[in-house]
């Protein structure tokens, strides 16, 4: 959805429910409570993924697959990978590999970062070129992908979930420059579109009106009963 329409959508509700805030609020406020409600959203819908259609309907086109991961550095026995960009969660790797003239492609399985090392040192662990396994771990540097030196990794790619894109509409800003400051600082003078799927828009503009008018009641309570998500 654009994010024009988004905001469109946002004013015809927030005047209904308090004018006055309607009226007295800027393009980059309003825009900063939808970004607020976009972050509730995704955190509630992602974690209850599995739990409704709608949810997995509303998350697909955040779901990337087959994206190549840029490579950062090699070690003796792995290579280091940096994240996806705007990465939340890594679904899936998979590597081209070689040995000699010869070429595979498999996955290359989670473990984790505590378990590398006594799994490149069992024989029904370790990487192989013959069996066609690795193993990948993550921390705060990158993704490891393990080879032991038995293979050259050729190409990784990903399949992963990415954060929502953050909306902006400068275009909507009452001055002739269309742009605006936005609270982190920058200056905002390109759109960005909302990138859930279709009917998202609903509960996020929902979850926004009741940030911008400060709901007094149990909010996590209220967005809980507006995704259907039972505690």
């Amino acid at each position: 959805m654009k994010a024009t329409s988004l905001i469109w959508y946002f004013d015809k509700d927030l005047r209904n429910v308090d004018d006055k805030k309607f009226k007295d609020m800027r393009v980059a406020e309003k825009v900063g409570i939808i970004n607020r409600a976009i972050d509730v959203f995704f955190e509630k819908v992602f974690a209850n993924r599995g739990k409704d259609p709608r949810f997995e309907r509303w998350l697909k086109p955040l779901y990337k697959d087959n994206v190549p991961l840029v490579k950062e550095k090699d070690f003796e026995n792995y290579t280091l990978f940096k994240f996806p960009d705007k990465m939340e969660q890594i679904t899936s790797v998979y590597v081209n590999v070689k040995k000699g003239n010869c070429e595979s492609y498999f996955e290359a399985n989670p473990i984790l970062k505590q378990s590398a090392i006594a799994a490149i040192n069992n024989s029904m662990w370790e990487p192989s070129f013959e069996f066609e396994q690795t193993f990948r771990t993550m921390d705060e540097g990158g993704i490891s992908i393990y080879h032991k030196s038995a293979f050259e990794i050729v190409k990784a790619v990903s399949n992963y979930v990415k954060r929502p894109n953050h909306i902006h509409a400068p275009g909507l800003a009452k001055n002739n420059e269309e742009k605006y400051v936005y609270h982190d600082g920058q200056t905002i003078d390109k759109n960005v579109d909302l990138d859930f799927g279709e009917g998202a828009y609903i509960p996020i503009v929902e979850i926004a009106v009741m940030l911008a008018v400060d709901n007094p009641s149990d909010m996590n309570l209220e967005i809980n009963k507006k995704l259907s998500i039972n505690n």
